[in-house]
């Protein structure tokens, strides 16, 4: 392997580790899976490439790198018309992501300013090079504030249209390399190499935006993504793929229709066996499932009847007897939040219904697993 490694502020040793062979992992959707290599689909080329995607190369310090980065197609293509003939429209609703990084050394508290002299509101404590983030909209107001003391704020934030990622970095000198070396210098070397991948996130960002004209969200570098789309090139664009976990067309009595107790491999159905239940579901063998495009930027794709009228009452049965929470505004579990809203913003309730409670409700999953 390639050991010449280049560290952008030039004085840490860099830690070079020799990395065993590649390992196959295989996801298993949920805990279980069904073998279904032989289902049929309607995209011939699985691995191909997206039209959408540019690769560009570039180099942040490490070396000469690529990407392939997403740019949405002009919106002509949609209606498959010549570029340029439309315009595409700017919705009203301005809502957008926020990510608010942290890359101090110090866990911070994160709160939201209300303005008009109102104390801010704790949303959440953001661990050391860590990062948190809610749903936002331009003008929204936060800052990050001493663990120890919240009266001292270390770094506000107010979102703009356009920017969803914001850093609080107490080391960064601006416009002088040599004092944010001497900064660094007081980080020991675990937390250096912390440091040091946002940066290099921060700055591969500014590539990012610059190709798109969005922000890049997750930490770089990271894997390719493994998982197959459907392609969305122009609306109303059609795809089908084949699943066994046929509709249900009657309920089972209730004494069939338990919690799901079995774990592991004592979960898989190969392909030449019979579906859970089989008895209570349709009589073909297949379900034809077709995705029609109803957007092509994000993509948004209808399936008709993917469903059954019984399914559906199944669901609306489970769904009825589970208390219902309000919906938190964040994921809590820090020790100082729990993830309510205390101010009134979010006002919606919410639920979930688990994999395992039902052979209906897991069958439903089987079929998403297929499509």
């Amino acid at each position: 392997e390639n050991a010449k490694m280049r560290c952008r502020h030039g004085y840490r040793p860099v830690r070079v580790c020799c990395t065993p062979p590649p390992l196959l992992f295989i996801t298993l959707f949920g805990l279980y899976v069904t073998l279904s290599s032989a289902l049929e689909h309607s995209v011939e080329d699985k691995a191909a490439r997206d039209p959408a995607c540019v690769t560009r190369e570039f180099d942040l310090g490490y070396g000469l790198e690529s990407f392939d980065f997403y740019v949405p197609p002009d919106v002509s293509q949609c209606y498959r018309e010549e570029a340029g003939s439309k315009i595409a429209r700017k919705p009203k609703f301005n809502g957008m992501s926020g990510k608010f990084v942290n890359m101090s050394p110090h866990t911070v508290k994160w709160y939201w300013d209300p303005g008009r002299g109102q104390p801010g509101v704790l949303m959440a404590n953001c661990p050391p090079f860590e990062a948190v983030g809610t749903a936002t909209f331009p003008s929204h107001r936060f800052y990050f504030a001493e663990y120890e003391d919240p009266n001292k704020i270390l770094k506000r934030f107010t979102v703009v249209e356009g920017q969803s990622v914001m850093y609080y970095d107490p080391f960064a000198v601006e416009g002088d390399e040599k004092a944010t070396r001497r900064n660094l210098e007081s980080l020991t070397l675990d937390e250096y190499e912390k440091y040091e991948k946002r940066e290099r996130t921060m700055r591969f960002n500014e590539i990012y935006r610059e190709t798109t004209g969005r922000d890049y969200l997750p930490i770089y570098p990271r894997n390719k993504l493994t998982h197959f789309l459907w392609p969305a090139d122009y609306y109303g664009q059609q795809h089908w793929a084949t699943t066994k976990e046929t509709h249900f067309i009657d309920i089972p009595p209730d004494k069939k229709v338990k919690k799901i107790t079995a774990q592991g491999e004592e979960r898989i159905v190969a392909e030449n066996e019979p579906r859970l239940l089989q008895e209570y579901r349709s009589k073909d063998d297949v379900l034809n499932m077709t995705l029609t495009v109803l957007s092509c930027a994000p993509r948004v794709f209808e399936i008709e009847n993917f469903l059954s009228e019984a399914e559906v009452d199944h669901v609306m049965k489970l769904a009825n007897a589970i208390d219902l929470r309000k919906s938190t505004t964040t994921g809590g579990g820090d020790g100082d939040t729990d993830g309510s809203d205390s101010t009134g913003t979010r006002t919606s309730f919410n639920s979930w219904i688990d994999r395992e409670k039902s052979p209906i409700v897991d069958a439903i999953y089987r079929r998403a697993a297929d499509l």
